[in-house]
């Protein structure tokens, strides 16, 4: 997944991905039950690192 997020910015010609702060996303969504349920699942902290990590390579 990562790696089609830097692949889209590199086609876009974007230079920087932005990541806000996603302290309490998971708490605030309501975007129905199984929406939800995706959302609870992501490993956001690990993706971060990993859009980071693609960034120095």
């Amino acid at each position: 997944m990562t790696k089609k997020v830097i692949d889209i910015a590199v086609k876009q010609g974007v230079e920087t991905i932005v990541v806000g702060d996603l302290t309490g996303i998971r708490e605030k969504a309501n975007l129905g039950k199984k929406t939800n349920q995706k959302l609870h699942i992501l490993p956001l902290e690990k993706i971060v690192h990993m859009i980071m990590m693609s960034n120095k390579s």
